[in-house]
């Protein structure tokens, strides 16, 4: 085998890999919330390894192009939902890096799921302390402006929520807010809208060519989010204007996002607590030069069997629960009777 395929193919193992982990991980932490489906299909020839997960309806990007209608109420728990995904992701060190309505999985009931972690990175523990990542990530139409301004590869979580951001705003006008061409084209759509950054806003950038490139267009003034969306929310068009900020230190953070009064309406629909990841969870397969595919199938095997081990000890924890409550049920009921 050619160095370059081998590569590539243990690259895609160790994505492989991280998903599998990520959805035994969550269903450890939230057993019996939603369907949750993860085998490992072995087949006679030893170069192939079938992964079979839960199967959605459709995407969020198909969604939006359909004619099917959009209410303020379908943005609002597809936002929140969102939000609490990604949430789930910055509390545990985790940037997605590629969030676009065509990774967003949703099924019939408008149930979410946050797919495609295979540019996902774990974050510098302090944001202060920001270390070298590529900046090339995130399909254009949902990078963040930083990405594109600063080729020094530092930037932090609010990459993903400048992403969430161009979301919500291609849910409330049915197509993508800014389809760049190229980078420059997309710079300049993005500013069509924000107007054109001020200079101490601009401080963060090293790049001669991206100064360069600022420098030569004209001032641009901000337009008002409520003129490019006159029938949304007011509320998702505050949501919008904290979210799309040029700065990212000046953009709300993923908690400020889900605090916002645009989701009082549905916040208590989401009564349960936001999941904490399990001690045992790691990555550190991703750093281990020494690995081969061979290991990481082995790896992925063991990752099903221990998913299927937690599914049915989850279910034999609930269906014990079941008995425990009707006992006492019955009891209760029983003594009333005698009384």
């Amino acid at each position: 085998m050619r160095p370059g395929i081998a590569i590539w193919l243990l690259l895609e193992c160790s994505v492989a890999l991280a998903a599998c982990r990520l959805t035994t991980s969550q269903h450890a932490i939230r057993p019996g919330h939603g369907r949750c489906c993860f085998e490992c299909l072995r087949v006679r020839r030893d170069d192939e390894l079938y992964v079979i997960m839960e199967l959605m309806d459709t995407d969020l990007h198909r969604i939006i192009q359909s004619p099917q209608e959009l209410t303020d109420a379908h943005a609002k728990h597809f936002m929140y939902q969102l939000l609490r995904g990604v949430h789930f992701a910055h509390v545990n060190g985790v940037i997605h890096r590629d969030l676009k309505p065509a990774n967003l999985l949703v099924n019939k009931n408008c149930d979410i799921r946050i797919s495609d972690f295979g540019l996902s990175r774990v974050a510098p523990e302090a944001e202060a302390e920001s270390q070298h990542m590529t900046e090339h990530v995130v399909t254009r139409w949902y990078r963040a402006p930083e990405l594109m301004l600063s080729a020094d590869g530092h930037y932090t979580k609010s990459i993903d929520v400048w992403s969430c951001g161009c979301i919500l705003a291609e849910i409330l006008g049915r197509k993508p807010l800014w389809p760049g061409r190229d980078f420059m084209h997309q710079l300049v759509l993005i500013f069509d809208v924000i107007g054109l950054p001020p200079a101490d806003e601009r401080a963060y950038i090293r790049s001669d060519q991206a100064l360069k490139f600022l420098a030569s267009l004209s001032d641009k003034p901000k337009v008002p989010w409520g003129e490019v969306f006159p029938q949304a929310n007011p509320k998702a068009i505050d949501l919008l204007e904290v979210m799309l900020q040029f700065n990212a230190d000046k953009r709300a953070t993923i908690e400020e996002c889900l605090a916002h009064t645009y989701f009082d309406s549905v916040r208590d629909q989401y009564d349960d607590k936001l999941p904490t990841m399990p001690e045992e969870f790691e990555f550190s397969f991703e750093e281990d030069k020494a690995l081969t595919v061979e290991d990481f199938r082995r790896m992925i095997i063991e990752e099903a069997r221990s998913f299927k081990a937690e599914r049915k000890r989850a279910a034999e924890t609930r269906r014990r629960q079941r008995e425990a409550r009707k006992a006492s049920e019955g009891k209760t009921a029983e003594g009333a009777s005698h009384k």
